[in-house]
Order: structure tokens, then sequence, then C-alpha cells
């Protein structure tokens, strides 16, 4: 069985390049149309210090963040849920990064032998580097290719997250060992 992991900002987020106040963030939104394809555990990773509503000051707290490598606290998780095999693991894109507040649950969890499909939310840097960051983040494990989604598009992604899941998804969740899996990755 697999889990769904996000990350995502609630308050004023960009909306084709202006400010907008939402209730549910770009990223949440897309974890809920990954959760209504698979039907499996879906689980937020908050951050113990929550970020501002401000999505400016937001950005200037995530800068700060990656320019001093921090890793944030999160709110505790399921234990249940960190012994899946499959985890995906969705986020916003911040300045073609990966927010340090994923990179610190990445840091702070046995990733060894995980199948992990990275998504991410932006306005214009796809996935950045943080697919890379992942993969240095989690050496032991196995990451797909990510599926990006535009921010303003989140809530119609429906299309492109069931194209992502037959490509890199379908078929692997019957997969028991990392052998079988690592066979399917070369």
């Amino acid at each position: 069985m697999a889990t769904i992991w996000y990350f995502s900002h609630h308050g004023e987020t960009m909306v084709d390049g202006l400010p907008e106040t939402v209730e549910q963030g770009n990223t949440e939104i897309v974890a809920h149309i990954i959760n209504q394809c698979l039907s499996t555990q879906i689980v937020p990773i908050e951050p113990k210090d929550p970020y501002p509503k401000s999505f400016e000051q937001t950005l200037i707290r995530a800068r700060k963040e990656h320019e001093q490598s921090s890793l944030p606290e999160y709110q505790a998780v399921p234990k249940d849920n960190l012994a899946e095999n499959i985890w995906f693991i969705g986020y916003p894109d911040w300045f073609g990064r990966l927010p340090r507040l994923v990179a610190s649950f990445l840091t702070d969890n046995d990733t060894s032998g995980k199948l992990i499909l990275p998504f991410s939310t932006h306005e214009g840097s796809s996935m950045g580097t943080s697919q890379l960051e992942i993969q240095d983040l989690c050496p032991q494990a196995i990451v797909k290719q990510g599926l990006p989604v535009r921010g303003c598009h989140a809530a119609s992604s429906q299309r492109a997250v069931q194209n992502w899941l037959v490509q890199y998804y379908c078929g692997l969740e019957q997969l028991t060992t990392s052998e079988e899996r690592t066979s399917l990755n070369d």
C-alpha cells in the first residue's frame, strides 16, 4: 500500500502571477486528486511553526531556510504510514527547490528501499531541482519521475495525474521487494 505525504501552503498564493487567498493550498488539491485515483492514505506534513499567511512573508522565510540549510520541525506523523513501501511526496516548488520542511521530513525518516513518486505545484519552475534534491536526500530509495502541476491548474489536473500514475505507478503496487522495484527502474 502507498501513502501520500504532502506539504501545502494555505493562505495567500500566486495564481497566474497575482496574489490570491486560498482555503486549500494547490499541493493539497493535487494530493486529493491522486487520492481519488488510488484510495490510499493521505497525510499532511505540517510545520510546528506555521508559515505566514502572506505569500511574500512565506517566501522570505523559505529563502532564509534555504540559505541556512535549516531543517524546520514538523508535526508528528502516523508511524504506521512511515512503514509503507511507496511514498508519494507533494510540495510547492519554491525558488525551483524542495521546501526545507520536506527535506527535514525526508532526512528524519528511513527511506531505504522505498519507491518515491514526487509531485510539485509551481507557477513556472516545474520541478526545478527538487527531484535531484530528493534523490540526494534518499540515496537508498527509488525516485521516479515527478509530476509538476502549475498551481493555477491544480484543480483541473485530473488528466495529468492519471497519465502520470499510469506511466510511473500502475502495476508497481503489486511489487513487494525492493529488488523487484529496482529491476523495473533499470
